[in-house]
């Protein structure tokens, strides 16, 4: 059995999509017979339709655009058709996943109009070309409304606290984001770096080569909110980068939000005064899909955050107009939301930018980044089961909840600074590749010998979370190659990369070279902390955990006791850290034979983590894992066969709906056998979908073991 490990993750590799996430997949195909694109009639429209959509097509005849549609399967298509194409042509795409939003342009004699009303996704007939790119404005800022990251937080029962590990990743990572950009400093060197990171990416691209370089020959930084609402080169790029979390491409636009959220933050400023100290209302219509209507439901009288800059509307009927409009996809839920707005809650500024727009908007107010709302109700619009009004209400930094949770990821992510502390939150909440692709872009940025070493030092811890040991070993080195030069022999920083080389070396179970660094941490902090220092006991209770690996029991228990004497010294009763420790000495005690010390110590980790963890936590399952062993040790086996259960069953995902709990069904009256059964077909279950090297392979093969042995029995 292993004593404790961190939390995995599936991992997802990692790779360069930029030129694809910075530019929304949505294409407009213009299908009519008299349009030429360079006609003057059209001319003036097409450049402006440019500017909204990057793929503007011209076709003379339906079959040419019929084939250009089927070879386009993962784009979003709006189609304009001319009224006398529509009926030969619409049924031919109509039934195309890329076709989005059809458009007639042109007269629709009364008696043909019926036949229109078969085709849903025909969303509007217009008989000018002005009315039209008007419509498809609409439509192209409705994606864009819609694809804008939001995240949920539930309500926080009596008492409880949130573990950071359950957090949505992009709830504290925008907020993170923000506060370390918003204080760096920029020059005309970020605005150089980052028109040549977009060239690169855009190589062969004309269209869009064109608008970096009107960028780089006009951006100013007074300038921002001009360029943000240029939603085709800008507005879509840092969306879709804060959905995805993309590290590489957060970093080269740091100098656009910071200049970004600056005027927003002076516009807020200057016009705070006209509201008088009163509260009002904003709207924003937009589609949710299902899954995250669910997690908004569960939400109620939680909190809500939209992680990007924020669009809304003084209009209700503009914004009720954009919400109806979602539900024609059968794939989302129209969302009304409500804002009750109090000017004088700062905790995030905002801005009319009526003025500022590259458009004319309607009555546009737009938050800065990372806007947090407390959801105060949701009810249906109109008796309609795909339409909800949601009332929002701004939270102020003082917000009790809100103040927990970021409390609780500040304490979480102590030390460090800036970017760094970016990557840990990453690690934390289990986005190592990500992490690790920020750590890279550090790398290769970094401007002196310290940084070059932290960020290598901080790519291999990253590196050890994927199981990637090798790498890691090497980062690792290349950071001691750096510190053992520049740094005193003594230095903190030299013990953090000796313990996190003695981390990776366990990993792969050398524990000859895990010892060596471990020990070599420890004589530098034992030199430059108090004997009774929570820090040091890290290092104790990784040496434990080594002398664990190598079998040598009794020194291990050496050292997990010493851990846990300065543990209970400094921390509450029911401290996750407390919990590790206690399940540690539990299982030492537990391979020395000494099974009711072990129960104890093993019960008291429980006890703190089932209260802290979630449930399918690899920690927990770990402790179980432990439990199962040890029972059956003892002869336990009803109370060792519901741990096995539990441990198998923790994936939900993977089980049947109508599974009983056989640990309860089982418990007292000692038939195994279709206990048993159930258990093989879970465990079949388990092994095929979990990779080879995932930690509950572990778990599964000790759970056949303890199977294999009540069998015998």
């Amino acid at each position: 059995m292993a004593n404790s490990t961190k939390n995995t993750t599936k991992q997802h590799p990692v790779s360069d999509m930029f030129a694809e996430s910075v530019v929304e997949k949505t294409l407009l195909v213009w299908v009519n017979s008299t349009v030429e694109e360079h006609e003057g009639d059209f001319r003036h429209t097409f450049e402006q339709l440019h500017k909204l959509i990057r793929h503007v097509s011209v076709f003379a005849q339906i079959d040419h655009c019929v084939r250009f549609l089927a070879g386009v399967p993962n784009e979003k298509a709006i189609v304009v058709v001319s009224s006398t194409f529509g009926q030969d042509m619409i049924p031919q795409i109509h039934s195309m996943t890329q076709v989005d939003t059809i458009y007639l342009l042109g007269d629709v004699q009364a008696p043909s109009e019926q036949w229109t009303k078969e085709w849903p996704k025909i969303k509007g007939q217009y008989s000018s070309v002005t009315s039209v790119f008007e419509a498809i404005r609409r439509v192209n800022k409705q994606y864009n409304e819609d694809s804008i990251p939001i995240s949920f937080m539930p309500i926080m029962r009596s008492g409880s606290t949130h573990n950071i590990d359950q957090l949505d990743p992009s709830f504290m990572y925008t907020q993170l984001f923000k506060n370390t950009v918003v204080q760096m400093e920029h020059s005309r060197q970020s605005v150089d770096d980052f028109v040549a990171f977009c060239r690169d990416k855009f190589r062969h691209n004309a269209s869009v080569l064109c608008h970096i370089d009107e960028f780089e020959r006009g951006y100013r930084s007074d300038q921002a909110l001009y360029w943000y609402t240029r939603f085709d080169f800008i507005y879509g790029p840092l969306n879709r980068c804060l959905r995805l979390l993309e590290a590489d491409v957060l970093m080269n636009m740091g100098f656009f939000i910071q200049d970004l959220h600056r005027q927003i933050e002076r516009f807020y400023q200057e016009h705070i005064g006209q509201f008088h100290g009163k509260s009002f209302l904003l709207y924003r219509g937009q589609g949710l899909s299902y899954g995250d209507f669910e997690k908004l439901k569960k939400a109620e009288g939680g909190l809500l955050s939209f992680n990007c800059f924020l669009s809304t509307s003084k209009e209700r009927e503009v914004s009720f107009l954009f919400a109806e409009s979602t539900i024609q996809s059968d794939e989302k839920i129209g969302i009304l939301f409500v804002m009750t707005i109090d000017p004088s809650v700062t905790s995030t500024p905002f801005a009319d930018i009526s003025n500022e727009s590259y458009f004319e908007l309607e009555a546009e107010i737009l938050f800065s980044m990372h806007t947090v709302f407390r959801i105060e109700d949701i009810k249906k619009l109109d008796n309609n089961e795909r339409l909800f009004e949601v009332c929002l209400k701004l939270t102020s930094d003082d917000d009790k909840e809100l103040k927990v949770i970021t409390d609780l990821f500040e304490e979480d992510l102590k030390g460090g600074t800036g970017w760094a502390r970016l990557g840990n939150l990453l690690c934390k909440v289990g986005q190592f590749d990500k992490a690790e692709e920020l750590y890279h872009a550090l790398v290769q940025q970094a401007t002196t010998q310290n940084d070059t070493a932290f960020y290598y030092d901080h790519l291999g811890v990253t590196q050890t979370y994927k199981n990637n040991y090798l790498e890691a070993i090497k980062n690792f080195e290349k950071s001691l190659s750096i510190r053992e030069i520049i740094l005193t022999e003594n230095d903190p920083d030299l013990a953090a990369t000796y313990n996190n080389m003695g981390l990776a070396y366990e990993k792969m179970k050398d524990y000859s070279n895990a010892l060596l660094f471990h020990q070599k941490a420890l004589s530098i902090w034992e030199k430059l902390l108090p004997e009774h220092s929570i820090d040091l006991t890290a290092s104790y209770n990784n040496i434990g955990s080594v002398y664990d690996g190598m079998k040598e029991y009794p020194k291990a228990l050496q050292f997990y006791e010493k851990t846990l004497s300065i543990a209970e010294k400094n921390l509450p009763g029911n401290h996750p850290d407390l919990a590790v420790t206690y399940n540690n000495i539990g299982h030492a005690l537990d391979k020395m034979r000494d099974y009711s010390k072990a129960q104890y110590f093993y019960e008291k980790a429980l006890v703190i983590w089932e209260k802290t963890l979630p449930r399918n936590h690899p920690d927990l399952a770990t402790l179980r894992t432990n439990l199962v062993s040890l029972h059956a040790a003892l002869g336990n086996h009803s109370e060792a066969l519901g741990f096995a259960i539990n441990v198998i069953s923790t994936e939900e995902n993977n089980l049947p709906r109508n599974l009983p709990d056989y640990s309860i069904t089982y418990n007292h009256t000692g038939e195994y056998s279709q206990a048993l059964s159930s258990m093989r077909a879970l465990l079949e279950v388990q092994q095929h979908s979990l990779s080879s090297n995932h930690p509950d392979q572990e778990h599964i093969r000790e759970c056949i073991e303890f199977m294999k042995l009540l069998e015998s029995d």
